[in-house]
């Protein structure tokens, strides 16, 4: 059931360097122009606007406030209800919301790519890693990446310490049909791990693979309609669906089935 819908948010495309958030109960969005705006995500009413004077990098919050870095480094806070100044907030009062941009979610953290400083992983033999994800409450390390011998499988793996629990190929179909090298957007929730990948026939689009973190059974493997044309932006999963964020548009799975449950957006 669709509660609202703006016409369109300011300023925002993904061509531009704007920055969105789910706070509590708004929608935080910060514009290109340095500009944030929060809606009341109920009934997608504007509350307040407020400048920065400057393109923002991240958004955090904590109870009652939102918190914006801009990208030279500085730290604005507001409140939510009524968009009031606040205090700067110290780095374990800010937590990280549900955002727009891949890997920051208040669940787990994204580790991209080498170097990853003192969380490097352990080589892992026979693949190539590309990312990897991580509970923020801890527990093993989910790698990514793509087989290093041969042609280059997206592959998944799990490690606890320098332990590999588990490796396994990422889809479900024939691997020679599937895009070489380390596959799309992940996402981390609970005791499922959920991969996105593409096949090499652009018209069919991507796939979404569902994995169990405690043994890398793919309990299912399903086609993302309609994403053949475009790139497959983000992976999001709630306790019952699996959102996938591709093109113009949004398609939503059933967390246990892996069944299409709706899907919103047009061709552009």
């Amino acid at each position: 059931e669709k509660l609202w819908q703006l016409a369109d948010l300011p300023n925002h495309s993904p061509m531009h360097e704007a920055r969105a958030a789910i706070v509590e109960d708004w929608l935080v969005v910060v514009d290109p122009r340095g500009k944030v705006h929060a809606f009341d995500a109920e009934r997608g009413k504007v509350a307040w606007t407020k400048p920065l004077g400057e393109r923002a990098k991240r958004i955090c919050a904590g109870k009652d406030f939102v918190a914006i870095e801009t990208i030279d480094k500085k730290m604005h806070a507001f409140s939510l209800a009524r968009g009031g100044a606040r205090s700067a907030p110290s780095a374990d009062k800010c937590r990280v919301p549900w955002t727009d941009q891949p890997g920051q979610t208040p669940n787990y953290e994204l580790l991209k790519s080498f170097p990853f400083g003192n969380d490097v992983p352990p080589a892992i033999k026979g693949m190539n890693i590309g990312f990897s994800l991580r509970k923020t409450t801890g527990g093993p390390t989910f790698v990514i990446g793509e087989r290093s011998e041969g042609t280059r499988v997206p592959m998944v793996a799990a490690q606890d310490g320098k332990k590999t629990s588990w490796k396994q190929r990422v889809p479900g179909v024939d691997p020679l049909t599937v895009q070489e090298g380390a596959p799309g957007p992940a996402a981390l929730s609970g005791s499922k791990l959920f991969i996105a990948y593409r096949l090499k026939d652009r018209a069919a689009g991507w796939r979404l693979a569902c994995f169990k973190t405690s043994d890398g059974e793919r309990p299912w493997d399903v086609a993302v309609p309609k994403s053949g044309t475009g790139d497959l932006r983000s992976v999001v999963a709630s306790k019952r669906y699996v959102f996938v964020s591709h093109w113009t548009y949004l398609s939503v799975f059933s967390r246990k089935t892996g069944k299409l449950k709706y899907q919103l957006g047009r061709w552009m």
